[in-house]
Formats: structure tokens, C-alpha cells, sequence
């Protein structure tokens, strides 16, 4: 006569089943710390892309412009919470006979980290 567990029983301990459960929830418990992080990153990411699109669109107006228009000059917007300052500056060059235009865009714009400046760059030759 045999006394106590026999051997060859299947299945889990209690213990087993609570490290596993607790295992569990510190898996779910990251994946949504994760997971939020990732949503604030993409809502900046978003402000960005449509920071620079802005600059990349005003800078190609910019250089679309005739090199004797009075409107290539600078100025400032304001679209969708994005704040632009472009200006057109003719630095000094030595005798050539061609004129360049530097063209800057600084952008403002809000992330979930703060407030963000981004400055693009152009330039352009004129006769």
C-alpha cells in the first residue's frame, strides 16, 4: 500500500500557475507602457512631417519666383499650429556674374515634448 501523491500525476502547482500569471501581467503590464510611448512618438512625428512639408512647399515658391519679383523677400505664417519665418538674404560674393539667393524657413511647432524650431535651407542663382 502506497501513501501520498502518486508520481505520475499531470498538471500544474499553485505556485506554478501564480509566477505564470504574474509573468502574464508584467508582459501586458509593458506592452501598454510601450505602446503608449509609440503614440505620443508617431503624434510628434506627425507635427514634424507636416513641419517640414510646409517649409519644402514654401521654399519651392521661393525659388519658383522670378529673381527680380519684390515678393522674393521674407515674411512669416501660421497653418495648422505651425508657425514659418523664411527669409531671402543675397550674401556677399565675389565678382560672378551670377547673384545667389539664400533662402531660410525656420518652422515652430508643438510635439508632446515641447515646443520644437527646425530651420530648412535653400539657394538659388540669379543672373
Amino acid at each position: 500500500m502506497t501513501s501520498g501523491r502518486r508520481r505520475d500525476e499531470r498538471g500544474f502547482t499553485l505556485v506554478e500557475l501564480m509566477l505564470s500569471l504574474m509573468l502574464f501581467t508584467v508582459g501586458i503590464l509593458s506592452l501598454s507602457a510601450t505602446s503608449a510611448v509609440v503614440v505620443r512618438m508617431m503624434g510628434g512625428a506627425r507635427q514634424q512631417t507636416i513641419a517640414a512639408t510646409m517649409a519644402q512647399s514654401r521654399l519651392e515658391r521661393l525659388r519658383g519666383l522670378a529673381c527680380s519679383s519684390p515678393a522674393l523677400t521674407g515674411g512669416s505664417a501660421t497653418a495648422r499650429g505651425i508657425t514659418e519665418v523664411w527669409t531671402v538674404t543675397t550674401p556677399a560674393t565675389p565678382n560672378t556674374a551670377m547673384t545667389l539667393r539664400l533662402m531660410t524657413d525656420s518652422v515652430t511647432y508643438r510635439t508632446p515634448r515641447g515646443v520644437r524650431l527646425k530651420v530648412y535651407t535653400s539657394h538659388r542663382t540669379c543672373p
